[in-house]
């Protein structure tokens, strides 16, 4: 059974990519024969994975904002019987 090095990169960076954003995480360089095909899915997938951070920081912000906003309400809910 051969090895595809291209598609032994691929899964390593779909894998990476599935866990979702760490910050520091060393994302896998592919070294391997190309074409305008490997470069085109590579680009592609770049893409993606940077729309895909940016909405998981939209969402983290946004959940962060909530619980912060239910803090203060709550905050303000138990002081304003005292």
């Amino acid at each position: 059974m051969t090895t595809d090095p291209f598609k032994s990169h691929l899964v390593a960076l779909l894998s990476i990519y599935e866990l979702g954003p760490f910050p520091g995480a060393p994302i896998p360089r592919y070294e391997g024969p190309s074409d305008w095909q490997t470069e085109t899915i590579l680009r592609s997938l770049a893409a993606v994975a940077s729309r895909m951070w940016s909405a998981e920081k939209v969402v983290s912000e946004f959940k962060t904002a909530r619980s912060q906003l239910v803090r203060s309400h709550f905050i303000y809910q138990y002081c304003s019987g005292c």
